[in-house]
């Protein structure tokens, strides 16, 4: 747990955001990976674009594409326009199961529209205030590791 902890404070580091997280929503899981956002790092700005830090936590067996280093999780960073309902990333980290750092891409990345029920149009949901906070809030990324642990469990 330490490894994850320390990863995630060089992360924020990195993304020269906020404080340290104390407030990921749940947003969804699959069969693949959970997503949850950081709801202390949102900023808005006057022009209806929120920037967002969102953390995907793979689940056991998760696709990876083909060349890409296996990861335990990725934050990602993006910006999201409320009235267009599009979205850009701007930058990935990936993370191996054990929390050390893989790497630390900037993307920058063109706006594409949120598809009708992905996972980007749930995170904008809860960004743009479409949606508000729920009940089911995490306070670490350890803690999005140990719900796909009971999910998994439950399974069996």
């Amino acid at each position: 747990m330490r490894s994850v902890v320390l990863s995630f404070a060089l992360a924020c580091a990195l993304f020269a955001g906020p404080a340290l997280a104390e407030d990921w929503q749940f947003v969804t899981m699959n069969k693949n990976r959970l997503t949850a956002l950081d709801l202390d790092a949102l900023e808005r700005t006057s022009d209806g674009v929120v920037r967002v830090r969102v953390v995907h936590v793979n689940r056991p067996g998760a696709y990876v594409p083909e060349g890409v280093e296996a990861f335990g999780h990725m934050i990602t960073t993006a910006e999201l326009d409320c009235r267009a309902n599009t979205q850009r990333l701007l930058t990935m980290g990936t993370y191996r199961p054990d929390g050390s750092l893989i790497r630390v891409d900037p993307l920058k990345l063109d706006w594409q529209t949120n598809s009708p029920g992905s996972v980007g149009e749930l995170i904008q949901a809860f960004a743009c205030g479409e949606r508000a906070p729920d009940e089911y809030r995490l306070i670490n990324i350890q803690e999005l590791y140990d719900v796909i642990a009971e999910a998994e469990r439950s399974k069996k």
